[in-house]
């Protein structure tokens, strides 16, 4: 393992496991579900095989159990998946769609490109038409307009390149550590040819209309006319306005795809978590078991450690709990309900679990709807008690009252009363949250190696970090603290996948904009120089400046409007594949929609002024000598 090599979790440092013999097949330890397995298939195995292989293994085990303290075991089993899919899957969809994003502003690129080479046949047709009448080929002609279109290609993929190697490693501190906690970024041979592939294909894309019109026009009217006329053919008209449609309506869908998301995240930011980050700090502390060997020491080294955080200046409240919201962390547990029995096919109660200080609901801010929390006498020699959330009660409890009733983990575990029932707290994400609610348990009755711990204070909890690890080596000296975050940066760290996503298609949603600007101003320039006649003649004739504005803003504003409807369509038609990503947004979302719509005929509006003020302000005189 390389410098590089950080999997699972950004680790550095692993140690053998090591569990003893014995707890492979103590019944107690059965339904431990902190591990997991990875393996590498054999040559020609697939992942149905290796799933079939362990349906039978499970199966097989489960008849020979039986029936359990748990209830029947039925239910439950072992299942295999890549693991690309294990790290990354929830990314996949997101990559595929910035995929899309980069080929629509490429597509875009093209288009722009391929109406300028049209413009540019347009002024070169009679050039054009007497070499045609010279003798020279087509298929010569076509080469030429290929060869433009390679060396423009070419200069593009140097300066993007280059580009790339600047900008990428930058843009990639804004990615989630999960895509790229193993992933390089660098200009390498594979890039270079992937883009010299691009580039190619390009050619082709941009060079089909130019090189078209270029040898099939109407080269001897062009002659005929001798150069007293620069006004080209309809076809060629046509194709230029609908490049330009086409961009629009793509940066239209870039632009509705990237407002969607934005809307995404701010109703996501609404969500209420359960519990209130607002001025909580933490971090992390692991226990060495070679020091606390026993539960009774680590119950006094917490004890004195909650002690030593509430004497902190500026702090009001701190807990300690094997595992925060928003952390990464946390296991979860199967448990039986004294009394109740578990038919065949079900594979028994189960939720998530936390051990945590009797401070712990009032620190969070969550909120105890009946019953009572912990208390400090919930010691290790009183009885076992547990806190649920609602999210549990309605699971297992529905319609009966679950304080007094009894869960156990099975074996000789002891029995533990609920006492009291809180709100539930999301546990890892604002979106997608787990449906399965909590069970809670006092850190003094079940204390852990490795847990957090959280301070409150109604400053800025940032400047609090450092007295946190004094807290810490008050109690001992020798232990430090890692994982130090705010609570707000672990919530917020949770929409960082979806802040990069908005971020990267807002910047290729702009670019589509600006390419789709460029690409109408070139349109109308370009019309505006062929009909400089024409104006010349409507002045003339009594028209005033005002008129000749309105006309061209006119024009520019009928493309807009036809490419506005082809992105709104588009929208609704690949739209859909956004629809995993939407958080209480349609895609049919006015707000969004509207505001995307006239952003984009802003930028229409003022591609299209500028030339018509420049037609505005033509001579009439000069105008007509134009010619």
């Amino acid at each position: 393992m390389g410098p590089d090599f950080a999997w699972p979790n950004g680790a550095e440092l692993w140690s053998p496991l090591a569990l003893p013999s014995s707890q492979y097949f103590d019944p107690r330890f059965r339904y431990n579900e902190y591990l997991f397995s990875v393996a590498r298939l054999r040559p020609g195995v697939t992942v149905e095989q290796a799933n079939a292989y362990l349906n039978l293994r499970s199966s097989r085990q489960i008849d020979s159990e039986g029936q359990n303290s748990y209830g029947r075991v039925a239910g439950w089993g072992m299942f295999s998946m890549p693991l690309v899919d294990f790290v990354a899957g929830n990314l996949r969809k997101p990559l595929i769609i910035l995929l899309a994003a980069v080929a629509t502003v490429l597509l875009i690129a093209c288009a722009n490109i391929a109406g300028l080479q049209l413009a540019r046949a347009s002024a070169r047709q009679r050039a054009v038409s007497v070499q045609i009448a010279l003798g020279v080929s087509r298929t010569r002609l076509v080469q030429q307009v290929l060869i433009e279109s390679f060396l423009l290609s070419m200069a593009g993929i140097i300066v993007g390149v280059l580009l790339a190697s600047i900008l990428i490693p930058s843009l990639m501190l804004l990615a989630p550590s999960a895509l790229m906690q193993n992933i390089q970024t660098h200009v390498d041979s594979s890039v270079l040819f992937f883009a010299l592939i691009i580039g190619v294909v390009c050619v082709l894309v941009c060079s089909v209309a130019p090189a078209w019109h270029a040898t099939h026009g109407h080269w001897f009217q062009a002659l005929q006319e001798g150069g007293r006329s620069e006004t080209s053919g309809r076809s060629r008209q046509l194709v230029r306005s609908a490049l330009v449609i086409g961009e629009i309506g793509l940066a239209m869908l870039l632009l509705s795809a990237a407002g969607l998301l934005l809307r995404s995240i701010e109703h996501l930011q609404r969500v209420e978590t359960g519990f209130d980050p607002e001025g909580l700090i933490s971090a992390r502390l692991s226990l060495p078991e070679s020091i606390y060997k026993t539960d009774e020491q680590l119950a006094a080294f917490f004890t004195m450690l909650e002690q030593q955080l509430k004497s902190l200046p500026g702090v009001s409240d701190a807990t300690i709990v094997d595992a925060l919201p928003f952390s990464n962390a946390g296991g979860s547990s199967s448990f039986a309900i004294k009394g109740r029995a578990v038919a065949a096919s079900d594979p028994g109660p189960h939720g998530n679990v936390r051990s945590v200080s009797p401070d712990y609901f009032s620190t969070l801010r969550i909120p105890v709807v009946h019953g009572r929390a912990f208390e400090q006498t919930d010691r290790a020699k009183t009885e076992q008690v547990a806190i649920v959330d609602e999210t549990l009660a309605r699971a297992y409890w529905p319609g009966e009252e679950p304080l007094g009733q009894h869960i156990s983990f099975g074996g000789n575990s002891p029995w533990m009363t609920i006492v009291g029932i809180v709100k539930h707290a999301r546990a890892s994400a604002l979106e997608g949250d787990t449906t399965e609610g909590f069970f809670y348990l006092p850190m003094a009755q079940v204390p852990q190696p490795s847990v957090a711990i959280a301070a409150r204070t109604s400053g800025n909890p940032a400047n609090l970090a450092s007295a946190l690890a004094s807290a810490v080596r008050a109690v001992d000296s020798s232990q430090p603290i890692y994982d130090i975050k705010t609570m707000e940066e672990r919530v917020g760290d949770s929409l960082i996948g979806r802040r990069f996503l908005v971020v990267l298609l807002s910047v290729f949603a702009g670019l589509a904009l600006l390419l789709a600007a460029v690409g109408l101003y070139g349109v109308i320039s370009y019309s505006v120089k062929l009909r400089t006649r024409e104006l010349g003649v409507r002045m003339t004739l009594g028209a005033r400046r005002e008129d000749v504005l309105r006309l061209i803003l006119f024009n520019g504003m009928k493309l807009a409007g036809r490419g506005l409807v082809l992105g709104l369509v588009a929208t609704f038609i690949f739209g859909r594949a956004l629809s995993s990503l939407l958080y209480e947004v349609s895609l049919f979302n006015p707000l969004t929609l509207i505001s995307t719509a006239l952003l984009l005929s802003g930028a229409v509006l003022l591609a299209s002024y500028l030339p018509a003020r420049r037609a505005a302000k033509v001579d009439p005189m000069v105008a007509l000598r134009y010619e």
